[in-house]
């Protein structure tokens, strides 16, 4: 019995060995033990059933953004179209996948007003939703601000403060802790002798302002635009005023993000 029991299972992993679960067919193996066969095809099916239903999903939402517009789509080269199904296939986070939309909407747009190129691709599979959400934030402020000042006539023109990232990170709803005026920093919950649980939610929304910004640098979205060295004899010892403000690559990525006008 013990003998039939290996042949089942030995046949079981190896129909699907070779495919989406080979890298945990021994794993399948021990938990499933003779019904290792059934398993990797109910697995298969969930899998391609899912990635077959988001897939119907972000189609859907590309056709009615393409109407809204009043888009007549054109065709759109493979090398932007199959990294674009492929992502937004396994994303499943409606809000994400809806950015993949967009994307795929501006690409199919003949007029190529908010042109998508493979860079931003690879930008938005890097980006989680936090993110997304808060350069979303930092574009519209910058947009609002270039709209109002005489001397930013480009939305790469307007440079942020850290003071002004903290604000617009926490008028967007993504700060734990939302102080009165909209931020807080770590020295100031340390005076007020706010309560530790506070304290630790300022640290963990500063921490993710600036691993957002890192990654933001990293992918050339933004970039540091203004920096004043703080001197001690003939050596800086650190720099104050440090400013940061979109690229152009960042501003055409942005905008070919957001949803396809008339």
């Amino acid at each position: 019995m013990i003998g039939d029991d290996a042949e089942l299972v030995k046949a079981g992993i190896q129909g699907f060995a070779e495919g989406t679960f080979k890298p945990v067919s021994d794993l399948i193996q021990s938990l499933f033990g003779p019904a290792a066969t059934e398993a990797g095809l109910l697995l298969r099916d969930q899998v391609k059933h899912w990635r077959a239903k988001r897939t119907i999903r972000l189609f859907e939402h590309t056709k009615a953004l393409l109407a809204e517009a009043k888009i007549q789509p054109t065709q759109v080269p493979l090398k932007i179209l199959l990294p674009i199904i492929d992502n937004a296939s396994i994303e499943d986070e409606d809000d994400l996948q809806d950015i993949w939309a967009n994307l795929l909407a501006n690409a199919a747009d003949p007029r190529k007003s908010d042109e998508v190129v493979p860079t931003f691709l690879a930008i938005l599979k890097e980006l989680s939703s936090r993110d997304v959400m808060f350069l979303q934030a930092l574009f519209s402020q910058s947009r609002e601000r270039s709209n109002k000042w005489l001397t930013a006539r480009n939305v790469d023109d307007i440079a942020f403060e850290d003071s002004d990232l903290r604000s617009i990170f926490a008028n967007a709803g993504l700060a734990r802790y939302h102080f009165e005026r909209g931020w807080i920093s770590n020295e100031e919950a340390e005076r007020l002798d706010l309560p530790a649980e506070i304290r630790d939610d300022v640290r963990a929304d500063v921490r993710d302002i600036a691993y957002s910004m890192d990654l933001f640098r990293r992918l050339g979205v933004v970039a540091k635009v203004f920096e004043v060295p703080i001197k001690k004899g003939n050596a800086n010892i650190f720099t104050l005023g440090t400013k940061h403000a979109f690229t152009r690559l960042g501003v055409c990525f942005v905008e070919a993000c957001q949803a396809p006008k008339p």
